[in-house]
């Protein structure tokens, strides 16, 4: 009795090491496949996305819901102001810029709610990427959108009738997705590899959050300003090559 338990634990021992193997076997092949799986879906949510908010933006620009200079010329706006969550932006002294936040909101929105949940660095999330818009301000400068509590920056309504931008780039790089993604008032969907920068989520460097792209990192020319022309398939200012999404 004491030799076959001994031959049955032995046997045990074994059979459980051959599973570990085979298990780890499993995994190192199904793991990478898996992410590559979840990287590529995540991504193609992130273009379709992209895709649908130069349209909104479009329509919502011709259809002036958002005109805040009152000069009867419609304007772009950050995803608080589309998505219905907060009322758009007004000129209240006539100076040219957006001062305050109206009680006006675009109606019906032109974005879901969910597009109206920007969190404190004014970013929202989107199937593992964040994404961040950007208006211009009085001499065509890249404005980002701020956090809810927050006054809406000094965007300027005659350039917001002509210019916008957003970035989308992973939460986490090589998990949640890789490439970086464009796309403006031209309506045309960068992206660019983002091995070299790997713009990720909001690191905390110093106590201070790195928060991915710059406004101009898309664009061909260092101007600063809303108005140059984009990297379509050429370097652009981050370093990054960026190519056109068919």
């Amino acid at each position: 009795m004491t030799r076959t338990s001994s031959n049955q634990a032995a046997f045990t021992v074994i059979e459980i090491l051959v599973v570990a193997v085979v298990l780890i076997a499993i995994s190192t092949f199904l793991v990478p496949r898996l992410m590559v799986s979840t990287i590529s879906a995540n991504e193609a949510a992130v273009i379709k996305t992209l895709r649908a908010l130069a349209s909104r933006q479009l329509q919502t620009r011709n259809d002036g819901e958002i005109d805040s200079n009152r000069d009867g010329i419609g304007e772009y706006g950050f995803f608080q102001e589309l998505s219905g969550v907060r009322g758009a932006r007004i000129d209240t002294d006539s100076d040219g810029l957006a001062d305050t936040e109206g009680l006006g909101k675009v109606m019906p929105p032109s974005l879901p709610g969910s597009f109206g949940i920007v969190d404190r660095d004014g970013l929202i999330r989107i199937k593992g990427y964040l994404l961040r818009m950007y208006l211009p301000g009085s001499n065509g400068e890249f404005l980002r959108e701020r956090n809810p509590d927050e006054a809406y920056p000094p965007v300027c309504g005659v350039e917001a009738s002509s210019y916008w931008a957003c970035y989308a780039w992973p939460t986490d790089f090589d998990v949640t997705g890789r490439r970086v993604f464009f796309v403006n008032q031209e309506g045309k969907i960068l992206a660019a590899d983002n091995v070299e920068t790997q713009y990720r989520g909001l690191i905390k460097i110093g106590g201070n959050p790195v928060p991915g792209p710059s406004g101009n990192a898309a664009y061909a020319e260092r101007t600063g300003q809303m108005s140059a022309p984009i990297a379509v398939n050429t370097v652009g200012v981050d370093g990054n090559t960026w190519h056109t999404v068919q």
